[in-house]
């Protein structure tokens, strides 16, 4: 198979191509096998038995030819060494390298994380504390990677007794601290939430 440059493509970037020929047909004699049933034609197993030659192997049929196809690529794809993605320029000390074409040094992948760092940190203080200065105080951080329980988080597991209290943040915002006093008024003695406020800053800040 050809690449848009006219140049083949490696056997492992053609299995999952034909693994999604196959999965479409079988999902089309699905849909056709549920139609026959609900308009009461056959019945499930009458209507699968006489489709069947359509989604199974050793018959004359596209689903039967690609198949093997499958197993071949397969075969060729686990035994055929890949191309080079990349080539050393510095083969002394290995602090960089060629990428399509492109010089990356080790200095320029350390920079990219600190300036996300950077990034991330500025996010955090001026969007989501909203220019508080809130911490939690913990030496160290908990986070079991054996543990496989379904929604299991460092920030929910019991050891981490710094994480108990949620409710900081929101303590902040319905006290009026930092940036988030627009977002409170008081009416009649109660809190409310100013409507017009919260709506803006979801605009602003891409999430409404």
């Amino acid at each position: 198979m050809l690449k848009e440059s006219g140049t083949f493509k490696e056997p492992k970037e053609l299995t999952s191509l034909i693994s999604k020929f196959e999965y479409c047909i079988c999902l089309t004699f699905l849909c056709e096998i549920n139609d026959r049933v609900s308009q009461k034609k056959e019945d499930r197993e009458e209507a699968c038995i006489e489709l069947q030659h359509w989604f199974t192997e050793n018959n004359y049929s596209t689903f039967a030819s690609l198949h093997p196809l499958q197993h071949m690529a397969s075969a060729i794809a686990y035994d055929s060494p890949g191309l080079p993605r990349f080539l050393w320029a510095d083969t002394e000390n290995w602090r960089s390298l060629y990428h399509e074409g492109n010089l990356i040094t080790f200095d320029e992948i350390c920079q990219i994380f600190q300036d996300t760092e950077k990034k991330l940190i500025k996010t955090w203080e001026k969007k989501v504390l909203g220019g508080l200065s809130l911490s939690i105080p913990c030496k160290a951080i908990v986070d079991n990677l054996t543990n496989k329980d379904v929604g299991y988080s460092f920030l929910f597991d019991v050891k981490n007794t710094a994480f108990k209290d949620c409710t900081h943040l929101i303590h902040e915002v319905v006290r009026g601290k930092g940036s988030f006093g627009k977002f409170v008024v008081v009416r009649e003695g109660s809190l409310s939430w100013n409507a017009s406020s919260v709506e803006s800053s979801n605009i602003e800040w891409g999430t409404g």
